[in-house]
């Protein structure tokens, strides 16, 4: 856990020298990867408590309960299909052919960092607009690690667009399914 912490921070801090270290520590996604991350949602659900204790707004335990399932759910969901969209549609951008553990690995880390942003956007008691920017950030982390994924040079604006998306999309589309429930 404390690897797959650290290379999420370095990542975030600096997206190439981070994308070096998860290549370097070549962590296999189902078996290592995948229980961190589903540890590091279960603490963005529980942050969605915190709303209870602030007062801000006016929401009933269930009314929490509920999110607390939406924001751990929508990025396991988010998860498979970003990885669905990476092996069937984008797959035709990687020079060294698909390599599946590269792919679930960046898809794990890059909705790692989605969710950290998650939780400091639940522990803080009011929200601020510059929270609503921070998952634009991830478009930097994907260009960064063009390199990683052995990215063909000529797409790299395509790429990127098409891999943000596949990465940010979901969780909006699931959040927004889930406000209109």
């Amino acid at each position: 856990m404390l690897q797959y912490l650290k290379n999420i921070f370095q990542v975030i801090i600096s997206p190439d020298k981070g994308w070096e270290d998860v290549a370097a520590s070549n962590r296999k996604a189902d078996k290592e990867l995948m229980p961190c991350f589903l540890i590091l949602n279960a603490v963005a659900a529980i942050t969605v408590f915190l709303s209870l204790l602030y007062g801000v707004r006016d929401e009933t335990v269930a009314h929490v309960i509920v999110a607390a399932v939406v924001v751990f759910a929508k990025y396991i969901v988010g998860y498979y299909i970003a990885v669905f969209i990476f092996f069937n549609f984008l797959s035709k951008y990687f020079t060294g052919g698909v390599n599946e553990n590269k792919i679930r690995t960046f898809c794990i880390y890059s909705l790692s960092i989605l969710v950290i942003f998650q939780i400091i956007t639940n522990l803080i008691p009011h929200t601020l607009p510059i929270m609503s920017c921070l998952p634009l950030y991830l478009i930097v982390v994907v260009w960064k690690s063009m390199r990683y994924l052995l990215v063909n040079d000529s797409q790299t604006l395509e790429f990127v667009i098409l891999a943000s998306l596949a990465l940010i999309a979901p969780q909006y589309i699931i959040g927004l399914f889930a406000n209109l429930i």
